[in-house]
């Protein structure tokens, strides 16, 4: 009989969690009366004779009308360890995430189907992976996952005709040094390749348009990356901490998701493409060595902390008329000194930019946000030597270092709001006390 194990779980997931629409002979389906289709959600196995054998059928009928049956859904037969062999129809396209899991007795799964997708631990637990001989598994157009323990310096090749490679399919092989794929793929699952701590090179072939989170992170020894020309988007940490990477050619990549290539130490350089619209957040977070920028006037939006830790920038050239929607710590870390290129009919825009101005030799608010006031309206302009402060009626202006020792202490008329004071970097307390012997106080970072 299957046994759900993981009831105790219910009650973290959804009430719906074994929720369907039709029971029809052991089988539990959830419709669409839309596409006419029919995903298989749950079995029971309790009534199965000693011969184990489950067929799921093409299509069930309901109320008169025909739903094809094209998927089977996330644990639909785990642990029903009564089924020794099972056939899919050609109909189904999807298997869920632990599907089989756990069908200990499965030893023959019979299917002609073209999988679009296949789920993380589908077959796991199963005989049929039992019985399969350690390397490379496939089932059908999917490469599962790789079995049993890798020998050092191993290189694989993909069989041709390959469309899909699994969810964590080559997870942590440290041994993989080289991999190479046919041109009949499509999509790179999760995880796919993370933490394969060996891995030099990879060139993904122009059939690929796809390729889900994290897959390549961790990639230590990861030097050269070819990408496939069909993909246009870099899902969320694709290539993280891939310290070895020292360029990329995003050239056909027009949305980049949150920390693609974060703590990429030793990349120097990257291309962008002409259509490039966004850079989400984090994605070049700690890059130390990224050297130059050259960002497309297509480009609409860079996210929050995207080039924080770039502190070996030192040239940016920005070609976007409107200057891009940019956060205050978008470039943190990165000198405000560098040589900053923007269209001349834009350079009005960009100098009064909240943001950007200070790459451009305007006043820079030097505030730590986390304890600076902005309403006192206290800046420090590090070229010009000026500490500016908009306060009423000031009478004596301090100035303190982080040992509480005085830099300067300067008498002043009421109405002055600026003074010259030549700042080493560093982090300083501004003390001002106006004539009515109130007292405004705020930090300021020179860089």
């Amino acid at each position: 009989m299957k046994k759900h194990l993981l009831l105790l779980f219910v009650f973290f997931f959804s009430c719906t969690l074994w929720a369907y629409d039709i029971v029809k002979d052991n089988f539990s389906y959830n419709i669409d009366d839309i596409t006419k289709t029919a995903t298989v959600v749950d079995y029971d196995d309790s009534n199965l004779d000693i011969l184990g054998m489950v067929i799921i059928q093409r299509e069930i009928y309901h109320d008169g009308e025909i739903y094809k049956i094209t998927s089977i859904g996330d644990n639909a037969f785990d642990f029903c360890h009564e089924i020794k062999d099972i056939s899919i129809p050609r109909t189904v396209t999807k298997i869920g995430n632990a599907a089989f899991y756990a069908c200990s007795n499965l030893k023959y799964i019979r299917h002609s189907c073209v999988l679009t997708s296949l789920g993380d631990g589908a077959l796991d637990e199963t005989l049929w992976l039992s019985n399969q001989p350690n390397g490379c598994v496939y089932f059908g157009n999917c490469l599962y996952k790789y079995k049993g323990e890798m020998p050092e310096s191993t290189s694989v090749e993909v069989i041709d005709g390959t469309l899909f490679i699994c969810d964590f399919a080559f997870e942590s092989c440290d041994n993989l040094v080289n991999i190479t794929f046919p041109n009949t793929l499509k999509y790179i699952g999760k995880y796919a390749f993370s933490g394969c701590k060996s891995l030099t090179s990879i060139t993904i072939p122009n059939s690929v348009d796809s390729i889900a989170i994290m897959a390549f992170s961790g990639c230590q020894s990861l030097v050269n990356v070819e990408l496939s020309t069909s993909l246009n988007l870099l899902k969320s940490s694709i290539f993280s901490s891939c310290g070895s990477l020292t360029s990329i050619d995003l050239s056909h990549i027009t949305n980049i998701e949150f920390g693609a290539l974060s703590y990429c130490s030793s990349l120097e350089s990257v291309v962008f493409s002409d259509s490039l619209s966004i850079i989400d957040k984090y994605t070049f977070l700690n890059c130390e060595k990224l050297d130059s920028l050259i960002f497309p006037a297509s480009l609409d939006s860079i996210g929050e902390s995207a080039f924080y830790g770039c502190s070996g920038i030192k040239y940016m050239e920005v070609q976007a008329i409107t200057p891009p929607r940019i956060h205050k710590n978008t470039f943190g870390s990165v000198s405000r000194d560098i040589e900053f290129i923007v269209p001349a009919e834009a350079y009005s825009a960009y100098a009064s930019h909240e943001y950007w101005k200070v790459f451009m030799g305007g006043e820079e608010i030097t505030f730590d946000e986390h304890i600076t006031d902005k309403l006192n309206n206290i800046y420090y302009n590090s070229q010009g030597k000026i500490l500016y402060f908009n306060v009423d009626s000031p009478r004596v202006v301090v100035v303190y270092d982080t040992m509480g020792r005085i830099i300067m202490k300067e008498v002043v008329d009421a109405t002055t709001q600026q003074l010259f004071l030549d700042l080493n970097r560093g982090i300083y307390v501004i003390n001002i006390t106006t004539t009515n012997q109130s007292t405004v106080q705020n930090k300021i970072i020179v860089k």
